[in-house]
């Protein structure tokens, strides 16, 4: 998954939301997902990402930040990307809007340790791979990267309103996009990162 900015203002656009600590929409052909920068997670976030997603939150992180936070893969056959869930801890049952973006901050947070979290728990962290061929992790790093802010990025696969069953793609991504006055960025094979 390369960065397709048709312009430089459009690239701007997506860097200084991303500064800002508001969501983008990164969209390939098959579907899109909501991407902020994790040291600005806030319960407000949270809550419009569940509201408009999947519910299943995901931090993209380096490698070193998941070997010093010790995030174990969750599953070691197949990809082990997927770390094992965590939750930051203190009061809360860690499910909610304030709790996961209280743990998504942490995540992303330079001075955090591992013992500052829960396992399991209600976020999932997600080790990207550096010179891999990019998918959505390593583009929300990326993309939080170029803005400016730390290499930790929350994403979340955005779910159809006319369909439920299946999730978001196409024309529906762009009406969302303007209906919530967010900066889509377009992704794919054909492109080149800019």
């Amino acid at each position: 998954m390369t960065i397709h900015a048709p312009s430089r203002s459009h690239a701007d656009q997506a860097f200084t939301a991303l500064a800002a600590g508001e969501p983008v929409i990164v969209a390939d052909d098959r579907e899109g997902h909501l991407v902020f920068a994790a040291a600005l997670a806030t319960p407000a976030l949270l809550a419009f990402t569940v509201r408009h997603t999947s519910g299943f939150v995901r931090v993209a992180m380096t490698a070193e930040d998941c070997r010093r936070l010790d995030l174990p893969p969750m599953y070691y056959r197949g990809d082990p990307a997927q770390r094992v869930t965590v939750d930051r801890r203190g009061p809360g049952t860690g499910i909610s809007g304030a709790d996961r973006a209280r743990t998504i901050a942490a995540l992303a947070a330079p001075d955090s340790v591992a013992d500052d979290f829960t396992r399991p728990g209600h976020v999932v962290p997600v080790q990207a791979y550096a010179g891999a061929i990019p998918g959505i992790a390593e583009t929300a790093i990326e993309l939080v990267r170029r803005s400016g802010r730390s290499a930790s990025a929350v994403y979340s696969t955005l779910v159809s309103a006319e369909d439920p069953s299946r999730m978001a793609s196409g024309s529906e991504l762009r009406r969302f996009a303007t209906e919530h006055g967010l900066v889509l960025v377009p992704t794919g094979p054909e492109t080149r990162a800019r």
